[in-house]
């Protein structure tokens, strides 16, 4: 719908989306791999839950 708009304008980016969401994704396992390591304390659900 927005594509038939003469006067709506893409503005484009440098930041691929794609990457980022790999990134954290990425980011995301390693904190699980250390986690399960031993290296990394996490938060227990009810704190987190708490905090919100």
């Amino acid at each position: 719908m927005v594509k038939d708009l003469h006067y709506v304008k893409k503005m484009e980016t440098d930041d691929d989306p794609t990457e980022d969401v790999l990134e954290n994704i990425k980011a995301g396992l390693e904190e699980v791999r250390l986690f399960k390591e031993g290296k990394l304390k996490t938060t227990p659900a009810k704190d987190f839950l708490n905090e919100l």
